[in-house]
């Protein structure tokens, strides 16, 4: 069964999308992924960025390490929630890395 996973703010996108899947109701499944500002890890300048954004904006940030493990997991092992906000994703990924070192 394909997998669909997006990144935008809500909106037109992710109405077709849900609505697609709906409609091929036991063939598809989508879900929305919810992040905040998405790391490089080792790059000072995205960290310090993140980390202003953070004290400023309350703008919560997850590395690309720990979303992209996140959403194999959630492709892999079927979809927590909807949708998965950043601490969700955080989370998640982490623990998904955690299981994959042993």
């Amino acid at each position: 069964m394909p997998t669909l996973f997006y990144f935008q703010p809500q909106g037109e996108t992710e109405n077709q999308v849900l609505s697609f899947a709906s409609s091929h109701s036991g063939r598809v499944e989508a879900t929305v992924a919810k992040p905040g500002l998405i790391n490089q890890p080792g790059n000072i300048f995205h960290w310090f960025r993140a980390t202003i954004l953070w004290f400023v904006a309350s703008l919560p940030n997850i590395s690309v390490v720990d979303i992209s493990a996140a959403m194999l997991d959630q492709v892999l092992n079927g979809f927590e929630k909807d949708p998965l906000m950043n601490d969700d994703l955080v989370r998640i990924g982490q623990k998904a890395l955690r299981e994959m070192k042993g």
